[in-house]
């Protein structure tokens, strides 16, 4: 069990309402920080709510990360959380069309490679994050096509089996996922619907509780008061659309009385701050270590040796193992952008070798080994 200052994410107040649905999470999921767990009930909370939310007060969530990160079953455990919520992955036109009809909370894997595959569900992703969205659904039958209107609106959960689009991104909370290896962690994933059926019930039953004083009209009146706009405004996001996510987790908080505004403040804030890089960080100090090893009699006459390598060179390394990993390639263009990241300067620790043809070099100094949170003695 987790100790009480790990777990002190609340007041005192909330502490009893929060605490053991959260220690019953940790036995299946482990996130890189507290705020993931509010996010993720405060997510799976809002399901519930179809009745009373506004259309537009609607949450997409999504996980990312490296490969055996945990995505799979953080998106699992959020679809058994949520209000009649269904997974997917290969599934027919028409079954998909029935679950959108039935009002189903989709739970979705490796969403970008589907999506790639099946129009109907790049479509559903694409104009479907409110309650009331519609578009034409297009089902094969008997040689023919058919287009069907259909009601494809609701909150859904997903993974990506490489980068984040930024379109989609722009729809959704997104939780990073951390690499841990734990035994527990793994058997606990086989039976996660009876680890979560405490947390569900719990989930479910406060919903119930604390919706049956609120309608649409109410939440609406509430959302357009001074005194929650002064609330959504005290929260900094570095883009525009972080308010849109902070007024709708503030919502949920205010339904199920929870008075989390802080934590809600940091979640959103933090949406904007996540570093994209950290897996392409990892590959790139471990390739670091390896370089120094290989020439250890080399760096142990001089220590200071800085290791160098052609840019085009390091970004094939790289996306070598991020295609290894089941991850997106980084293209050219990102790839620049992880470089400014990391310090790479051009003049500086990015220059031209005429031993190398005029290749661009890429120097491995002090700046860079402090991106990457190490030293040239490492």
């Amino acid at each position: 069990m987790e100790s009480n200052t790990e777990l002190s994410i609340c007041s005192s107040e909330q502490r009893s309402v929060l605490d053991d649905p959260i220690i019953e999470l940790k036995k299946v999921l482990r996130f890189s920080s507290e705020l993931h767990y509010i996010e993720l009930l405060l997510w799976a909370a809002h399901t519930g709510m179809r009745s009373i939310l506004p259309s537009e007060v609607c949450l997409y969530l999504g996980f990312e990360g490296a490969k055996s990160s945990g995505k799979t079953t953080a998106t699992k455990t959020a679809v058994c959380l949520a209000s009649n919520g269904k997974m997917v992955s290969a599934i027919s036109d028409a079954a998909l069309k029935r679950l959108c009809e039935e009002n189903c909370i989709l739970g979705i894997d490796e969403v970008d490679a589907h999506a790639a595959k099946n129009e109907n569900l790049e479509t559903i992703l694409r104009v479907g994050n409110s309650w009331d969205a519609k578009a034409p659904i297009c089902i094969r039958s008997k040689g023919d096509w058919k287009v069907f209107e259909t009601n494809i609106g609701g909150p859904k959960a997903f993974n990506f089996r490489g980068e984040v689009d930024d379109a989609l991104r722009s729809r959704c909370l997104v939780i990073p996922m951390p690499t841990i290896k734990d035994a527990d962690l793994a058997i606990n994933s086989l039976f996660l619907e009876q680890k979560l059926e405490f947390v569900r019930s719990w989930l479910h039953a406060d919903v119930k509780a604390h919706t049956r004083d609120w309608t649409k009209e109410r939440v609406q009146e509430h959302m357009e008061s001074n005194e929650f706009r002064q609330r959504v405004k005290n929260i900094d996001p570095q883009l525009g659309r972080g308010y849109q996510q902070a007024a709708i987790l503030l919502v949920v908080s205010d339904i199920m009385g929870l008075g989390l505004d802080d934590k809600i403040r940091e979640i959103v804030e933090s949406q904007e701050n996540e570093d994209s890089f950290e897996t392409e960080k990892e590959i790139l100090s471990n390739w670091y270590l390896a370089e120094r090893e290989k020439h250890k009699e080399q760096v142990l006459s001089n220590p200071g040796l800085i290791v160098q390598i052609g840019s085009e060179e390091l970004r094939m390394f790289l996306n070598r193992d991020l295609e290894e990993m089941r991850m997106k390639p980084v293209s050219k263009q990102r790839f620049s952008v992880l470089k400014q990241e990391l310090g790479w300067r051009k003049g500086i620790n990015e220059k031209k070798s005429s031993a190398r043809r005029g290749k661009n070099m890429l120097f491995f100094d002090q700046t860079v080994l402090k991106s990457l949170g190490m030293g040239a003695d490492d």
